[in-house]
């Protein structure tokens, strides 16, 4: 039995609190109403239901049939880059899903495409929503050679009046997620990647931070740094605009220093990629690269053109 450890951080997972309202550890994001944001142009997508598709993954988990689930652990008995869900048939189309994580009810969204095959691997791009908005709809809009999985997940049910990520609970979804979806659908463990706009941003860059052993690439837009400690490298995608006023720049640029810093990367040097004004800088480790746009105009929204430019990053990964 081959496994693949997720890396996990317990003292990064308690410290590190990720909010677009609420400590940042070295800075505090401002509050952010992403709600009237289309994160999607994934319209095709069949909705169905599945409400009783229900994991619980504390202490001791077990899936309806009685196996223990380990969120932590990918199995890949299958073989090398396959998960143990390859040749298990699996519908396309839009589902909607729950999972008992900690003891609460989570959701989220999964979107298989239209031809899956069970027993070729596939990714998964997890998008994180901005703040107000819901992962169904942030799914859709990235392509990859093999048709990806969408993974949309929602924030914690709302206490009070916030929707935001938290990265103490919400590492621990993802997690849950990645186990119960590799025990069901053919999944390629070492080819999967995270997106997130705005405050699903600061959500995104914590998940490339502590699980970049599960996810080859990270795509960030309008967001900023969750300050996670001992990051592993991962290949980073950041567009920010210039006039952003509810997200600033100054967000943008910190973030993408810091994984300058991770990578390895040249502080200074750069060079032109496509779509302008992108820029992929030089000297980051091998395989680790860092590509930032920012375009002078957008405001806080994505710019026009970022899923192809994200898709393309991910063919390159």
């Amino acid at each position: 039995m081959m496994r693949a450890l997720l890396s996990l951080s317990v003292a990064g997972l308690l410290s590190t609190t990720l909010a677009c309202r609420g400590s940042l550890g070295e800075a505090e994001a401002p509050t952010v109403d992403d709600s009237a944001v289309n994160e999607s142009t994934d319209g095709g997508a069949t909705e169905l239901s599945d409400a009783g598709a229900s994991l619980s993954l504390d202490a001791g988990a077990r899936d309806a049939g009685g196996t223990t689930v380990d969120a932590g652990r990918f199995e890949r008995d299958a073989g090398p880059g396959r998960s143990s869900g390859c040749g298990l048939s699996a519908a396309a189309g839009t589902v909607t899903r729950h999972l008992t994580v900690s003891g609460i009810d989570r959701t989220f969204t999964v979107v298989i495409p239209a031809g899956y095959d069970p027993n070729i691997a596939h990714s998964m791009i997890f998008r994180f929503h901005g703040f107000g908005a819901t992962g169904a709809e942030a799914v859709g809009g990235i392509g990859l050679n093999v048709p990806p999985i969408m993974v949309g997940p929602d924030t914690n049910p709302p206490t009070g009046n916030t929707t935001a990520w938290n990265t103490s609970a919400d590492l621990l979804l993802v997690d849950a997620i990645v186990a119960a979806l590799s025990s069901e659908l053919c999944i390629n463990p070492t080819y999967n990647f995270v997106t997130g706009y705005s405050n699903g941003g600061f959500m995104a860059d914590a998940v490339g931070c502590h699980r970049s052993a599960v996810f080859r690439g990270v795509a960030i837009q309008e967001s900023g740094s969750s300050f996670g400690s001992m990051c592993g490298r991962n290949a980073l995608y950041i567009q920010h605009n210039a006039d952003d006023m509810t997200v600033p720049i100054s967000y943008g640029t910190q973030l993408r220093d810091r994984w300058l810093g991770i990578n390895g990367c040249s502080m200074t040097l750069s060079t032109p990629v496509s779509p302008s004004p992108c820029v992929s800088y030089a000297g980051c480790a091998q395989g680790y690269p860092v590509v930032w746009c920012s375009p002078p105009t957008g405001g806080h929204r994505p710019n026009y053109d970022v899923a192809v430019g994200i898709s393309a990053f991910f063919k390159s990964l």
